[in-house]
Order: C-alpha cells, then structure tokens, then sequence
C-alpha cells in the first residue's frame, strides 16, 4: 500500500517484475496500480516518484527517491557500475539482491509460464548453479564512446561506464582497458560502432571483433592490428576480425565477421570438451554451467546411437552429449557450421552437419534416438514442434526463455508429448536470466 506525500508516494516493496524492479502496490487517480521501481527489493519501504502510468493495464513505473526501510535480502552491489544502486550499467539488474532472492524469483517466473500455459514442472524445482557468481562471462560486448568502453543505460543510448567489469574473465578485464588506452577515435578515420571480446581458455589472451558504422579501409584496420599487435608474441589481442552494423535496430550483430589478423577463432574448454569459436558464433558465455547442463543431459539420455542437433550453430550441444554415438547437426549459418564440423574432426566424434533453416524445410535424415533443439529466444514456430512431436525419437529442449519454453512445452504436450523432466540453471547470475533444460521421453509406437 502507498501512503501519499509531498507529491511523492511511501511505497511498500512486495516483489519482482520480470526485469528485476521491486512492485508495489499504488493507490492513485482512484485506483490501484502495480508500482515498479528500479533498485526496489521485496520487504523495502520506499519513498517514490511516480514517473508513468500505463494507459493500458494497472501498471506504473517510479524512481526511488529515499529508501526508508531496508530489505532483509538488500544487498551492497559489489560493482561500482551497477544500476540502479550505483551506477548506470543494467547488465546485472539483480546485484543488489540476495541470492537466495533471486533464485527463489527465477524458480517462480518458470513455474509461472508452466501454469499460465496449463502446465506444472513434473518434479519440484530448484535453481542449480556451478562456478563463480562473479569473473564467469567468456566473452563481453562494449559501446565505444570517446575511448571509453561500456554499455547503454537501460531502456536509452545513455552511455554506461563498465570499466572493471566484475562478471567478466580478468583477461576480458585487462583487454578492455587496454583498449581504451590504444584506441584513440580521432586517429580512426572510420566510426567503430561496438567491440566484442572472446576469452580463450587455453591461452591468455582474447579474440576482438571491431563493428563498424560505415565500411572500413585497410589503412584503418592496418593502423588498428599494428596499435594493438595483433596476433604478436606476448599481444593478449590473439585474433582481430570486423563486420559492418548500420542499422537502426538494437542487434549488435548483423552479419558474419571478416578475419584480419592473427588467429581466426579461439578455443574454450566446456568441461572435458574443447570447442572452437569465434565472436560471431554462438556459444554459451558461462562455461561452466553449460558444462553442467550438458552433463545433466548425457545423465538423462542414452548417447550411444544417432542423435539430432537442431540449430546447433558450433555444434556444442550434440558433441559435448553425443561424443559416444552419432550425430546430425542442422544449422543456417555456414559460418558456424564450419567450425561444428572442425570441433567434430578434433574431438573425433562421428558427425554430419548440413545447412538448413529449419523454419523452411525439414532434414531428410536416419531416425534418431535423441532429438536435441536448442533454438532462438523466440522459441519454435508451431510446424516445427507438431513435426518433433511426431518423432518417435526422445527430445531435449534447452532454452533460454522461459515464457517460449512454457508456449511451446504446451504444443508438443497437446500433440502428445509430456515433459518427464525438467531443470533451471543460473547461466547469469545477478541477472533474471536462466537457462532450462527439459526432456520429453521417446513416443510409444503407434500400432
């Protein structure tokens, strides 16, 4: 409830919306509202100014004011950065929360989509996570304002301060800085728009990836391998490649990247599994929970016959699960599929991966044993899941949302596949973001 003063609202903090924001509950204008608040933590009270009311639900949004009571589970941020507390970057919306908070939050907003969609999680669930809270992302994006790295403030094109990152790998920490020490804009006839870096975990150093706003010329990416002595003894700039953004969107990433110098990809170790990547493909950013999510996998299912890897862009699901059978992999970007088929090669796993866009045709492959999808955010369109729920074979779904996880578990269900089992990670800590794992267990043979 809110109690109104001086133009502002007292506001009790009774939870968390989906990015984070504490929610309370606001009388105004004759009626209730759900107040959020950036910074604002289940048990605070709060004194706000509301800043917008929805003209299309009982929602509203305020700026904490003067936090008047402090939560049980606030915390101090450990990042100077940190918004809403400290600073302006959002990449850790969740730092100033407990930890037993938020998993208790991430668990909930899983089990929500399960129930808004008729569904319930088939055993009682718990958050898992493995490794650090803290130095776990393998690879960063950045703005480049001046010669300074960082981000957007949330919901603008603020620029965000991130120097010292503290979820980065230190030698993302170490390349970020001296990159605001070598790259100087004035000297760079051609806008860089974003940098990327990607951690090795065999060697000390980083893969950069320059996003232009307008074609480069090779006297500036000369000028740029020469600053940064890329690919030199002793140079932590292992690879340098760049690709072309000009758009008006938000994607960071719009086309393949061209390599330039040094190495072309870089390897990072996913357990007992070496794979290679570059900045432009996917993989996952902390090693160690997908370590942990494949493990679980190979746990749940037999790996020795043929498995699919649907979307498997490098081909980490399939080979880190199936290294003891066969696998199929489809995928639309060349580009990655290149390097599945040379992870594959290396590791010595049995494999064949084709390009397809899934959402257009269908692989005309052996019958599998298991069928592994890991798409797009978005989720699957309806075709695809009716044509999986038609397979005989059994299916592991990975996904990253799970509203689309929850829509499309209720599809395959309706076209007779039921969830047997069912796990949520903390792929991002002190994020809202979880990663979830679900198996559907092979069909029963039609008579």
């Amino acid at each position: 409830m809110t109690e109104k003063r001086s133009g502002r609202h007292r506001l009790r903090i009774e939870s968390l919306d989906e990015e984070l924001c504490g929610v309370g509950e606001l009388q105004s204008k004759g009626h209730s509202w759900a107040l959020s608040v950036p910074g604002g933590v289940p048990g605070d009270l709060l004194d706000v100014e509301v800043q917008h009311y929805s003209p299309h639900s009982r929602r509203a949004w305020g700026k904490l004011v003067e936090r008047l009571e402090r939560s049980e589970h606030w915390r101090e941020p450990p990042c100077a950065h940190a918004a809403p507390c400290r600073g302006r970057c959002g990449g850790c919306a969740g730092m100033h929360l407990s930890t037993q908070l938020l998993a208790q939050h991430k668990v909930r907003m899983l089990e929500t989509a399960l129930q808004e969609q008729g569904l319930e999680a088939p055993t009682k669930l718990e958050l898992k996570s493995a490794g650090p809270r803290l130095g776990y992302r393998n690879r960063a994006n950045y703005v480049l304002e001046g010669s300074r790295l960082g981000s957007y403030a949330p919901r603008s094109h603020v620029f965000a301060d991130m120097d010292g990152c503290l979820i980065v790998r230190e030698v993302i920490r170490d390349c970020a800085r001296l990159l605001q020490e070598r790259l100087k804009p004035s000297s760079l006839p051609q806008r860089i728009r974003y940098l990327g870096l990607c951690a090795s975990s065999e060697l000390p150093g980083c893969a950069l990836e320059l996003i232009f706003a307008e074609p480069p010329d090779a006297e500036t990416l000369n000028a740029v391998c020469a600053r940064l002595e890329v690919g030199q003894e002793g140079s932590p700039f292992l690879g340098l490649s760049y690709s072309m953004n000009q758009s008006d969107g938000n994607a960071l990433r719009v086309e393949q990247g061209t390599h330039c110098a040094g190495a072309r990809s870089v390897f990072e170790r996913f357990g007992d599994v070496l794979l290679e990547r570059t900045n432009s493909s996917f993989s996952q950013v902390n090693s160690e929970v997908a370590a942990a999510m494949y493990s679980m996998a190979t746990e749940w299912i037999d790996s020795s016959g043929l498995l699919w890897d649907l979307f498997c862009g490098i081909g980490a699901f399939g080979l880190c699960v199936g290294a003891k059978g066969r696998v199929f992999g489809a995928e639309w970007n060349e580009a990655a599929l290149e390097l599945a088929r040379r992870n594959a090669e290396r590791l010595g796993v049995k494999a064949c991966f084709e390009t397809w866009d899934l959402h257009q045709s269908w692989p005309s492959w052996p019958p599998a044993e298991v069928v592994l999808v890991n798409p797009p955010r978005r989720g699957l369109e309806r075709h695809l899941l009716e044509r999986l729920a038609a397979l005989p074979s059994a299916l592991l779904y990975m996904s990253c949302n799970p509203l689309s996880f929850a829509r499309d578990a209720r599809i395959l269900s309706e076209n007779g596949r039921v969830m047997s089992r069912l796990a949520t990670f903390d792929m991002m800590p002190q994020t809202a973001h979880s990663e979830l794992l679900a198996y559907f267990p092979a069909s029963a043979p039609q008579p």
